[in-house]
């Protein structure tokens, strides 16, 4: 990309359409038990670079747990009845974490990517079940 956008608080429906075409998405562990989604590609707005992950069960009040030590957890919720049903069609928002520094025309600091947000939704094809047979 030529020229550095500036950090946006602005929403564009057009990135969502633009991010089914340049966002990957991977199941982690599985398609079968899917607990974490991980993003990656490159940004609808800015294009640069990005990756990010979106958990689809969340843990509140546990510290210092590692990415391995929830998964075993949310496989035992799973394999305890607690999840029973799918955690899957998800939708969810999405923002650019690229590496790139986009200069914010209010100053705040601390900011991470060019400030593009948008929905997305994930489900599930018969394509990616045929795999499995």
């Amino acid at each position: 990309m030529t020229g550095t956008l500036t950090y946006t608080d602005s929403v564009d429906e057009s990135w969502a359409a633009r991010a089914v075409e340049t966002i990957s998405v991977s199941v982690t562990p599985d398609v079968d038990n899917p607990i974490v989604l991980d993003l990656s590609g490159t940004c609808p707005r800015c294009r640069d670079d990005m990756a990010d992950s979106h958990w689809l069960i969340a843990f509140s009040g546990v510290s210092g747990m590692t990415r391995d030590d929830a998964i075993v957890a949310a496989t035992a919720l799973r394999d305890a009845g607690i999840v029973a049903e799918s955690l899957l069609p998800a939708e969810f928002t999405v923002q650019c974490r690229c590496a790139v520094p986009h200069p914010d025309p209010l100053q705040r600091t601390g900011l991470r990517g060019c400030g593009a947000a948008w929905r997305m939704r994930f489900e599930l094809t018969d394509d990616d079940l045929a795999g499995d047979e």
